[in-house]
């Protein structure tokens, strides 16, 4: 599975979500890591599209129901969560399924990014778009997540 619906606290569901990406740190870990410079939390970027992912490319990218993306980090990946409609949607993954992360600048419109990541044959990407400094900002996250993993 590669999408769960993680609106409703159930910790069935979560314990399926963090057996994917990694356990979660605890507050005191979060909170040395934040003042170290890596948060736990990513910046938030409003999320353009997504291909790989049947139950969120029909449910709302169509639409234009998709609100913001954001990430949390794990001890071996990170969750990303987007909401469709009044529904939040948790989308785990391990850094080493990370495929590639790749800038965009386009000639009109908002800058994007594209985060691909692989599991077994499944290909998923996220296409997300914010402004130059938020991309930014998210490329050094990325970066600092996975090179504290390694």
């Amino acid at each position: 599975m590669m999408v769960w619906n993680v609106t409703y606290n159930d910790p069935g569901r979560w314990r399926e979500v963090y057996g994917v990406a990694g356990p979660k740190w605890g507050w005191m870990e979060g909170l040395i890591a934040t003042v170290k410079g890596c948060p736990i939390g990513s910046p938030k970027l409003h999320l353009e599209s997504v291909d790989g992912l049947p139950e969120l490319e029909h449910g709302g990218a169509g639409q234009q129901q998709l609100t913001p993306i954001n990430f949390q980090r794990t001890q071996a990946g990170a969750v990303a969560y987007s909401k469709v409609r009044l529904e939040v949607y948790g989308i785990p993954f391990r850094w080493e399924e990370v495929q590639s992360t790749e800038r965009r600048m386009p000639m009109s419109g908002r800058p994007r990014m594209e985060l691909v990541f692989k599991r077994e044959d499944h290909r998923v990407t996220f296409t997300l778009s914010g402004s130059q400094r938020a991309i930014a900002r998210m490329e050094a996250w990325l970066a600092m997540a996975m090179a504290q993993s390694s």
